[in-house]
């Protein structure tokens, strides 16, 4: 009962922190969207706002997404080699392809999305932002993308990073938030070599749960 009891409150309190996140970025986006609307031309806030626009995108919100790919596509028309907004930009796209109804559509906005992501790690093969996007994108993508073992790479890149220390807790958490199935991991794991066996030291197979993605 003791236990029963305990694991209620924690759901209560982690239900009452995912509404409280939400109602925030409602809030801040109103608060971007009014600032982009005095300044147009400002990429900074196109990029806060295209980053709200994701996050909102990837809990769901079709209109966001829609939003977010068009906020990215002023940002890239004044900074074409801007690789976060690139990167952010591809995920949206996918995000597109997730939310499409008609199986060729649904196909190509991912195959796009896909390549503007790889096209941001070409661009700046070194950037943190870069590869926790495509990193985490990949891991929400269904099987048939074919993204795990990619996603998987990102990670280790950044594991094998100089700084990777200081970066530790926050890759954790995003990939206990955004982690694969069990199997899926496990199978992709073995493949990629002994890299692969120094990400499963930080990240154990069997702490990561189970997502269920929409296909």
């Amino acid at each position: 009962m003791m236990v029963e009891s305990f694991v209620k409150r924690f759901l209560a309190l982690l239900v009452g922190f995912v509404l409280l996140a939400s109602m925030y970025g409602q809030d801040k986006i109103k608060e971007l969207e009014q600032r982009l609307k005095a300044s147009p031309g400002d990429e900074s806030t196109m990029m806060e706002l295209g980053r709200f626009y994701h996050d909102q995108g990837a809990s769901g919100d079709g209109s966001a997404v829609e939003k977010g790919i068009r906020v990215f596509d002023r940002l890239l028309a004044i900074d074409s080699a801007n690789a976060v907004a690139v990167a952010y930009h591809g995920a949206l796209w996918t995000m597109r392809g997730r939310d499409s109804w008609w199986p060729p559509n649904k196909l190509k906005y991912m195959k796009q999305g896909c390549e503007d992501l790889d096209r941001a790690i070409e661009m700046d093969p070194g950037n943190i932002m870069v590869h926790l996007i495509r990193g985490i994108n990949g891991l929400g993508l269904p099987d048939y993308a074919g993204r795990l073992s990619t996603s998987l790479e990102d990670f280790i890149v950044l594991l094998r990073r100089p700084d990777f220390p200081e970066q530790t807790k926050e890759l954790k958490a995003v990939v206990f938030y955004y982690g694969e199935s069990r199997t899926n991991v496990r199978t992709t794991m073995t493949g990629l070599g002994s890299c692969s066996r120094g990400l499963s030291r930080f990240f154990p197979v069997q702490t990561m749960p189970n997502v269920h993605r929409k296909n």
